[in-house]
């Protein structure tokens, strides 16, 4: 009797090794499989991206794994004198993609070659007017030439028409909207921000941006020097908090 006790009680901690062994095996998969989301604007809040396939199996890697997403863009550029290039070769030592939105005056002949770079380097180009004016202050042949004429001349320029459209200084309207989506753009505006047009020291920008980021936000920057110095630190220790750094698919 204490023989077939004794093999009982083997039996019975085998099996709960095994059942152990196999929750673990599984959370270790789960733990390791890349998450394939994809993302979209908001469409009503144009602030921040929604996942489009984020299931239970994403939410569970991304609870493990504390994971979150935020966008990057980059307004006001091309900036010229190396700038746009140090952002971008930033970008691609963290692996990461950004939006970066252009105003078309800005585009001299010897500027022209970054929207090649940034198109091979996988990131996107959008429209943020040809002048960067207070876009309320036009009238209606006016206001179509910041916005339809720079989407024109980006795809002149870059064969690729861009799809979205930041307006300058955020500032917007349903009149402005209407243009937009005559012209099939998308606007994206922000909903965390670096703050980089008031702050001119690197490490300041950095705290500003690590503070007001949050999971699925879009963060504002701009093309400039001081940001350009900024922004290995802010990826690295966007990095370190669990972010991934994301691009709308529409």
């Amino acid at each position: 009797m204490k023989s077939h006790s004794y093999c009982r009680g083997w039996f019975s901690v085998a099996v709960v090794a095994g059942i152990v062994l196999a929750v673990l095996l599984g959370l270790r998969f789960l733990y390791t499989q890349p998450t394939k989301l994809r993302f979209r604007l908001d469409a009503k809040h144009q602030r921040d991206v929604i996942a489009v396939n984020w299931s239970w199996w994403n939410r569970l890697i991304d609870l493990i794994q504390g994971r979150r997403y935020i966008v990057l863009t980059f307004d006001d550029g091309p900036a010229g004198g190396g700038i746009d290039e140090d952002i971008l070769s930033t970008l691609r030592h963290y692996n990461a993609k950004a939006l970066f939105f252009f105003v078309c005056s800005r585009i001299t002949p010897d500027r022209e070659h970054i929207l090649r770079e940034i198109q091979k380097s996988g990131s996107i180009i959008g429209d943020h007017s040809y002048t960067h004016p207070h876009l309320r202050t036009l009238d209606s042949l006016q206001l179509r030439h910041q916005i339809v004429g720079c989407k024109d001349y980006l795809r002149k320029l870059d064969g690729v028409a861009p799809r979205y459209f930041r307006p300058p200084f955020g500032e917007t309207s349903n009149h402005i909207e209407q243009v937009e989506r005559a012209a099939h753009l998308r606007q994206m505006l922000w909903s965390a921000n670096s703050f980089d047009v008031l702050w001119h020291r690197p490490s300041v920008i950095t705290q500003w941006a690590l503070r007001e980021a949050h999971n699925r936000a879009i963060l504002l920057m701009h093309s400039r020097r001081s940001t350009a110095k900024a922004l290995p630190q802010i990826l690295r220790k966007l990095r370190r908090a669990g972010y991934r750094f994301v691009l709308p698919n529409g």
